[in-house]
């Protein structure tokens, strides 16, 4: 396998930690891992179905929900109410995350913290 590109990106400290203590513990370097998580995930959004949405429970969609909310506290920004509303009505099945994106797209912007 050639790998000629690189990805950089920020994780919390002790997050970091713990990950590369469990890759060591199975004796298997930590880039190794992320590789394979990257397949798993890849393999997994070219099985959903044709909305590409893997989220397809109300469980399922709340999670996605948070880890978009994690992403966006990680950069520390903070999420819009409107946002959070539309966030809600994805969880509820009212609306796809298709639509939920291109309408937080179109004004509902997350906004810098204090």
């Amino acid at each position: 396998m050639i790998k000629d590109e690189q990805m950089i990106f920020r994780v919390p400290r002790d997050l970091k930690a713990e990950f590369q203590q469990a890759a060591n513990s199975i004796e298997r370097p930590a880039a190794q891992v992320l590789r394979e998580f990257m397949r798993t995930f890849v393999a997994r959004v070219n099985q959903a179905e044709p909305s590409r949405s893997i989220a397809t429970t109300p469980a399922q969609r709340q999670a996605a929900v948070d880890f978009g909310r994690a992403s966006v506290a990680l950069e520390g920004l903070a999420i819009s109410p409107q946002a959070e509303a539309l966030q809600q009505k994805f969880v509820r099945g009212d609306i796809s995350i298709e639509e939920c994106v291109a309408a937080i797209k179109r004004g509902h912007q997350v906004t810098a913290r204090d």
